[in-house]
């Protein structure tokens, strides 16, 4: 099987259906544990820095790899805190796309920031 974070995201159709239960929890188990599910509809994780610096550094890196999938989160960044929300609109949930940027941004935090 396929990881998520070397999937790419697709343009979910007009009559898609967000993600439920058992779906979700199969998804979840591929991510870091610090990921959690909002009402069913919302992904969020919060990531903590030690410096600002590397905050801006990390939220550029999670836009570009956004942007690359054409699926963009919310971020909100803090001084050394940058929070991730993810939601896909066209099915007003989840989707397997949420997934799929949160196990590349979970990928981009291993290999570039954490313990730096």
């Amino acid at each position: 099987m396929t990881h998520l974070s070397q999937k790419k995201c697709i343009l979910p159709d007009e009559s898609g259906e967000a993600l439920e239960g058992n779906d979700i929890t199969h998804y979840m188990a591929q991510l870091d544990n610090s990921w959690r599910v909002l009402g069913d509809k919302y992904l969020s994780r919060v990531f903590n820095f030690p410096e600002h610096e590397k905050a801006v550094s990390f939220v550029q890196k999670v836009s570009e790899s956004a942007i690359d999938e054409g699926h963009v989160p919310d971020t909100f960044l803090s001084y050394g805190e940058v929070k991730i929300v993810l939601q896909t609109p066209e099915v007003y949930g989840l989707h397997e796309n949420d997934f799929i940027v949160a196990a590349k941004i979970d990928k981009t935090y291993r290999e570039s920031f954490k313990g730096k």
